[in-house]
């Protein structure tokens, strides 16, 4: 009898070590360590500063995507290993002056661009509209420590588009560029 005892005493264990362990599963609490997904890195400058969470690599690993914090959002930047893309700004003007807009129809994120010869994130900032573009700057540029070397287009097309304000300076960030984990 006590053998038939002891055997159900294992049983009974193995039963609540089993069910244990579905219940950590299930709820997401697994002993084994979790693989390292995109957003589990942070791209930092040479200063050890972070820029932000990744939120994407391209497929040859090139261009990353950093969600910078501002204000409790994250605003999507295209960084390289020494500089930042930039990103296309329009203007009614046929100069590149006055208020920039920008396309939003690209991403679920705020639009952001980076742009300008202080190298100034750009966030969305309005409400959508129909404009006539006189004029864009930027576009798959490099940016970084002097400047984006976009250049000023004259253009004439209609555009829904939001308009942009200045976040923040970008030449606050020291290439290279490195990822750390979280």
């Amino acid at each position: 009898m006590k053998m038939k005892i002891g055997a159900y005493v294992g049983v009974a264990m193995l039963l609540a070590v089993l069910v244990s362990v579905a219940v950590r599963q299930v709820s997401g609490q697994s002993h084994a360590p979790s693989p390292a997904f995109p957003t589990d890195f942070v791209v930092v400058d040479s200063t050890g500063q972070a820029l932000g969470p990744v939120i994407s690599v391209n497929q040859g690993g090139g261009i990353t995507t950093v969600a910078i914090p501002f204000h409790g959002m994250g605003l999507p930047v295209a960084v390289l290993r020494s500089a930042f893309l930039s990103g296309s700004l329009y203007f009614t003007s046929s100069d590149c002056t006055g208020q920039p807009f920008a396309d939003p129809s690209a991403s679920p994120f705020l639009a952001s661009a980076v742009s300008g010869p202080s190298d100034a994130l750009y966030f969305e900032s309005g409400q959508s509209q129909t404009i006539t573009v006189g004029s864009t700057l930027g576009g798959g540029f490099l940016c970084g420590q002097g400047g984006c070397t976009n250049t000023c287009t004259q253009t004439t097309f209609s555009l829904v588009a939001v308009p942009m304000a200045p976040a923040i300076n970008m030449n606050v960030f020291t290439p290279p560029f490195g990822v750390r984990t979280r």
